[in-house]
């Protein structure tokens, strides 16, 4: 059997895209599920913002102190 032979042979009946949706209930979980991660995600991101402003601040503050109390 040659190469040309076995890649110019038309494939059987398959489709590509599915007619119809055989699972509802799992699309319906599936989307709950993507949209409680991206409530998670912004959660995280906006406490780690928030941890990243106090840290900063304290730290600029440190930074002036101790600029104020070493003259």
């Amino acid at each position: 059997m040659s190469i040309v032979a076995a890649s110019t042979a038309t494939p059987t009946s398959y489709r590509s895209v599915p007619t119809e949706n055989p699972d509802i209930e799992f699309e319906r979980r599936w989307t709950a599920w993507e949209a409680r991660g991206l409530a998670h995600e912004r959660t995280v991101r906006r406490r780690f913002l928030t941890v990243v402003i106090v840290t900063a601040a304290i730290a600029v503050a440190a930074l002036f102190a101790y600029k104020l109390l070493s003259q």
